[in-house]
């Protein structure tokens, strides 16, 4: 299915990226914070507006900051679109990503950290650029 997952977004921003899900056809899926140990491939087949009693029952020490959205089966059509209109709207999570097939088996733990990590690395690869 074609939907957009959302880790952590603003209440404001949730509403307008609902509207722009909703307008554009794709589903959306709002992550628990307990889901941080799940795979990315698990969390878009899954569905969280159902209670799940195993849902609280989920013991992690791992805990996420940032606020993520990550774009599944979308075509580069409307991944175009998508970015376009959170652009329009203001929407700014610190990271977003598309689901692939090697990170879809990764935790959205390990996505955020190879995100972060490769984030320090172009900064750090800018910084050295303008200090020559």
């Amino acid at each position: 299915m074609k939907k957009v997952l959302a880790f952590q977004m603003k209440p404001e921003e949730k509403i307008s990226l609902k509207k722009i899900c909703s307008d554009m056809g794709l589903g959306m899926t709002e992550i628990p914070s307990e889901a941080v140990m799940e795979e990315i491939g698990s969390l878009a087949k899954a569905d969280f507006q159902e209670e799940n009693p195993e849902q609280g029952q989920m013991q992690n020490e791992k805990k996420l900051s940032e606020s993520v959205l990550i774009f599944c089966n979308l075509t580069d059509r409307q991944l175009d679109k998508m970015l376009e209109k959170l652009r329009e709207t203001h929407i700014r999570p610190d990271y977003k990503a598309v689901m692939t097939e090697t990170n879809q088996n990764w935790t959205l733990y390990h996505l955020c950290a190879e995100m972060q990590r490769e984030k320090s690395s172009f900064e750090a690869r800018i910084k050295k650029d303008n200090q020559l």
